[in-house]
């Protein structure tokens, strides 16, 4: 039942129980509705009223509602709206939801609906609104799935966009975070945004396993962190041929200890920030302390997307030395200002 073509198969029923009405209205409009109908399936129970309005002539009016609960995840699949999705959509969603819970939801459909789903005369109200807990979502190739999903699912005429009050990714928790799709036809890329926090050495996984490897592999790969983190990130992927990639973010270091591989350099408590885009990466207010010493680091880029690490302390010759080691200190003593610059 509902809308051909709406669902990809007629729903199976193991139960339906309530009274559905009939008239025909003086202006000869066939009037069918209920104000309580029950219905089982193998999947869920929901509850729905409805009115559909059918003229002799003109368009067909319907007004439904079905509330629903108790949902398993693994085949959500049956229950999506497959007929506004398109198929490089449906097989996205298909793939992406390993398993978990559907708690609850609601589905309403009010207007003409030979005008659904309304994106383009806007004279009408489609949704699909529901709740998921567990859920294992598997979303974007060559990214590390997410786990112990809390989200909010929303379909509205002709878009999509998941509310994740919770979830996992690695060893990392992700809170407040939100993936949108603008358009489902034509399918417009995936938008997210949201925040990480967990282990920094997850972010530097990120950075340096995922597809964002090709430009901040070298650099992920060349450190070695410890210490809890927080990563803020806003990124698009095309899902077709169609939109570009996008990436905005910001990893915000609490105290971590960094460690750059392959070289004596060693900074304790960083705090700041360290931007970074498609372009490259931007420091703000990065501070650490190398050999016990306060420093500042700026990191910065220019239009080849080059990455240019500037710093300036005060160290001890000593010092200087155990990072270096070719300083003559039986003809050198006392302190300078050290200003280590990398390309």
């Amino acid at each position: 039942y509902i809308h051909a073509g709406l669902f990809r198969n007629p729903i199976q029923l193991e139960n339906l129980k309530g009274n559905l009405s009939w008239e025909k209205t003086p202006d000869n409009i066939l009037r069918i509705s209920t104000d309580q109908l029950e219905a089982v399936t193998p999947d869920l129970a929901t509850a729905s009223r409805l009115l559909i309005e059918i003229p002799e002539e003109g368009k067909t009016l319907v007004d439904i509602q079905t509330d629903f609960q108790d949902g398993n995840g693994l085949n959500a699949g049956l229950y999506y709206p497959v007929g506004i999705l398109g198929k490089t959509l449906t097989e996205w969603m298909d793939n992406s939801i390993i398993s978990g819970q559907v708690t609850s939801g609601s589905f309403i459909l009010k207007g003409p609906i030979e005008d659904f789903p309304y994106s383009k005369t806007h004279n009408g109200h489609f949704e699909v609104l529901f709740n998921v807990e567990d859920i294992i979502l598997d979303y974007v190739s060559d990214w590390p799935r997410l786990e112990e999903v809390a989200a909010q699912v929303r379909f509205h005429n002709n878009s999509l966009s998941i509310d994740v009050a919770n979830a996992k990714i690695l060893d990392s928790e992700i809170t407040g975070t939100v993936a949108r799709i603008e358009s489902l036809k034509p399918l417009s890329p995936i938008r997210i945004s949201g925040s990480i926090f967990g282990p920094a050495s997850d972010n530097l996984r990120i950075l340096s396993e995922t597809p964002l490897k090709e430009d901040f592999s070298k650099i992920a790969s060349s450190l070695s962190i410890t210490g809890d983190s927080r990563l803020a990130i806003d990124f698009q992927i095309p899902l077709q041929n169609t939109g570009k990639h996008k990436l905005d973010g910001s990893l915000i270091f609490q105290q971590n200890n960094l460690h750059l591989k392959d070289s004596p350099v060693k900074l304790d408590k960083v705090t700041g920030r360290l931007n970074f885009d498609l372009d490259g990466l931007e420091s703000k207010g990065l501070q650490a302390r190398l050999l016990n010493t306060p420093v500042d680091i700026k990191i910065s880029h220019d239009a080849s997307s080059t990455t240019h690490i500037k710093s300036q302390l005060d160290l001890h010759i000593d010092q200087i030395n155990k990072l270096v080691g070719s300083i003559p200190t039986e003809f050198i003593a006392g302190k300078t200002l050290w200003n280590p610059v990398s390309y």
